[in-house]
């Protein structure tokens, strides 16, 4: 361990910045892993497991390394070293500047590394990016307390990254999972945290839970795979699918979606996805709903695209 130790001071002394460049990308990598053996999802997502690494790397470990060498020169500015006054208002600083930046700016990064649209991202922030912060910022004071006050400066990224991988598997959790924080009050409370209140069609069907199967086009070079989608009502076409592509990591006009075997779009499937109330299959082909027989599921064009509608 202390050899560790010395290799680690040693690479610090001749390149800091790629030294927790790597050592952050390895570790928020790990986390990851251990976040996708949380999920319901069978396989293995390299590529976010790796957009994450990256993450650390290009922005965790450089801006992490720089946030803490400017931190304590400020907070030299008003306070004595080791300090209650110094170490307070490091954690306070550290909280409110730096954890929102690392919250948003990892929402936003894989955001993009998805393919993701504006409108997506809006919306992931608007849900989750304050309780996502709140959970973070009510874990991070107490470990930064002690790392003020005991922890050279020059290692303090080091003690930080060694609870990283909790940090990185539940930050890309909470970006894995749409309201989180509503599924985990919805299990505290005893339900499945998959129902919201008053979210129930007008025949007393669920109107969340729904299942589309998906998979992709033929001819592709995209395996076959096939995926459970939770749908909502008053979701729109693009929201849709594109949490299909999320899911199944791939882009959103590869999709060919399916219902018990069958293409979404067969005429003779219609009455069949009515009557079973799932109501979003044909909206989900991007079929002009307004323009279809009574049978078909009623929608609603707006500026965000086809809206489906209960009757």
């Amino acid at each position: 361990m202390q050899g560790l130790v010395g290799a680690y001071r040693t690479c610090m002394a001749r390149a800091p910045y790629t030294t927790q460049a790597v050592s952050s990308g390895v570790l928020w990598g790990m986390g990851d892993s251990v976040a996708q053996q949380w999920s319901a999802e069978k396989r293995f997502n390299v590529r976010r497991m790796l957009t994450t690494a990256a993450y650390g790397a290009a922005f965790i470990g450089p801006a992490g390394h720089w946030w803490y060498q400017a931190l304590d020169k400020i907070a030299l500015r008003f306070a004595r070293r080791g300090s209650l006054a110094f170490v307070a208002g490091k954690v306070a600083a550290d909280t409110a500047v730096f954890g929102p930046i690392h919250v948003g700016g990892y929402f936003g990064v894989m955001a993009v590394a998805e393919r993701s649209s504006w409108e997506d991202f809006a919306k992931k922030m608007r849900r989750d990016f304050v309780p996502t912060l709140m959970a973070d910022s009510a874990v991070w004071p107490l470990i930064q307390a002690l790392n003020f006050r005991f922890v050279p400066v020059s290692s303090q990224l080091l003690f930080v990254n060694s609870f990283v991988v909790v940090d990185s598997a539940f930050m890309s959790w909470a970006r894995a999972t749409d309201d989180w924080a509503g599924k985990v009050l919805g299990m505290i409370k005893g339900g499945s945290g998959d129902e919201e209140a008053g979210d129930r069609s007008p025949t007393g069907a669920s109107q969340e839970g729904n299942q589309i199967f998906v998979t992709v086009r033929k001819g592709k070079t995209y395996p076959p795979r096939t995926v459970d989608v939770r749908v909502k009502y008053e979701q729109t076409v693009a929201e849709i699918r594109e949490a299909a592509a999320r899911k199944l990591d791939i882009p959103v006009d590869k999709l060919q979606l399916f219902w018990h075997g069958s293409e979404l779009g067969a005429a003779d499937y219609a009455r069949t996805l009515l009557d079973s109330n799932l109501h979003t299959g044909f909206a989900l082909m991007g079929y002009d709903l307004t323009e279809t027989p009574d049978y078909w599921p009623p929608v609603e064009k707006t500026p965000q695209g086809l809206v489906v509608k209960t009757k």
